[in-house]
């Protein structure tokens, strides 16, 4: 059995597809917003005409398919050192 990427990849091709590994859940999923939980954090794709083309989640990979306007991370971006917690 396929396991989750651990890794965090997003390729995008002319702004009309793109592909996302890493990912462990699509939250929602409309004509002009698709949700995510990847590995590393949430995750948010703006567009128009979006549409899910392909999604493997024991893989951990999807496929957005429409024109992408923006992608938006909103969580922990990484793991904070103990001198950054620190020294805030």
């Amino acid at each position: 059995m396929d396991q989750i990427e651990k890794t965090h990849k997003l390729e995008l091709v002319n702004r009309k597809v793109l592909t996302i590994s890493g990912v462990t859940e699509v939250v929602s999923s409309q004509d002009n917003i698709v949700s995510v939980k990847t590995n590393i954090s949430a995750m948010q794709i703006n567009g128009k005409g979006l549409r899910i083309g392909n999604l493997d989640l024991e893989k951990g990979l999807l496929t957005i398919e429409g024109t992408i306007c923006a992608i938006k991370y909103s969580g922990p971006a990484e793991k904070k050192t103990l001198f950054s917690r620190i020294f805030k």
